[in-house]
């Protein structure tokens, strides 16, 4: 007999968030193919654990079947069956998790039809725990490690912020999640705005559906810098030292007053000099 594995909601969004950081890559890519083979790639790992997701009963022997992994026991060698919440590793996309133990072995698997799956184990001779006693400490320090790790992954995907401070002689960027960085102005060559997005590659650093921070490549800058807002057009470019600088604010605005600002003080830098 097949019973159908379960499925809990946070799976399904773990399924659809990964979706939406790849389809964000994507389109952030300059090297689209890249983009669409891991998303490609990203379906073929996590599909098969919605379409191949069931525990199968015969006669002899219990198969769990969890996308590619297959893994078998016999109904004679199960010395223990129990309930578990724990959420760590397993072949079950729900929480709500059953563990068969024997034959040197430990299989964890999910079903539909919970109860009919164990009444069918009971009609088998196979021995089950309803005391859902086993590793209850283990299971709640597992889900508020899980619920922790969520949580921290959604606050650097969708918070932090970029800020200029400007100062007499330099100006230092203030970014969440990746190192400040201070520029001389003197150090500046040239400088420019532009109300296009500036395509890119990223090479390391931090990225996220708010910032894009670290170091990138293109086809007109090569190698550069970058700190910007992810969904922000406009860009303010820097050439410091012969190597290029792409830097926004959160919104359009925002970026032309960094321009502008930026250009007041190098004039002033400009004027000091020339004081000098």
């Amino acid at each position: 007999m097949r019973f159908r594995g379960k499925i809990d909601l946070w799976f399904w969004f773990v399924m659809l968030f990964g979706e939406g950081i790849v389809l964000t890559a994507i389109l952030a890519s300059e090297e689209k193919i890249w983009g669409i083979l891991i998303g490609v790639f990203y379906n073929i790992i996590f599909l098969p654990f919605v379409i191949r997701n069931y525990v199968e009963v015969s006669d002899e022997t219990v198969t769990v079947v969890f996308g590619f992994s297959k893994q078998s026991i016999a109904c004679s060698k199960i010395t223990e069956v129990y309930r578990t919440w724990d959420p760590i590793s397993s072949t079950a996309a729900s929480l709500d998790r059953i563990v068969l133990k024997g034959d040197g072995k430990s299989i964890i698997c999910a079903v539909q039809k919970r109860e009919e799956f164990l009444e069918l184990l009971k009609e088998k001779n196979v021995p089950i725990d309803d005391s859902e006693r086993k590793k209850t400490s283990k299971s709640k320090w597992g889900m508020i490690i899980c619920i922790c790790v969520i949580g921290l992954v959604g606050v650097l995907l969708f918070t932090g912020n970029i800020t200029y401070e400007y100062g007499t002689d330099s100006f230092v960027i203030r970014a969440s999640y990746w190192p400040d960085r201070e520029i001389l102005y003197k150090d500046i060559t040239q400088i420019t705005y532009t109300e296009e997005t500036v395509e890119g590659r990223r090479v390391s650093g931090f990225g996220s559906f708010r910032l894009q921070m670290g170091d990138f490549k293109n086809q007109e800058f090569g190698k550069y810098k970058r700190y910007t807002y992810t969904r922000c057009d406009g860009a303010v470019i820097l050439t410091v030292k012969g190597n290029k600088m792409v830097l926004s604010g959160k919104e359009k605005e925002d970026t032309k007053e960094l321009y502008t600002k930026l250009l007041q003080h190098l004039n002033e830098e400009s004027v000091n000099k020339n004081g000098d």
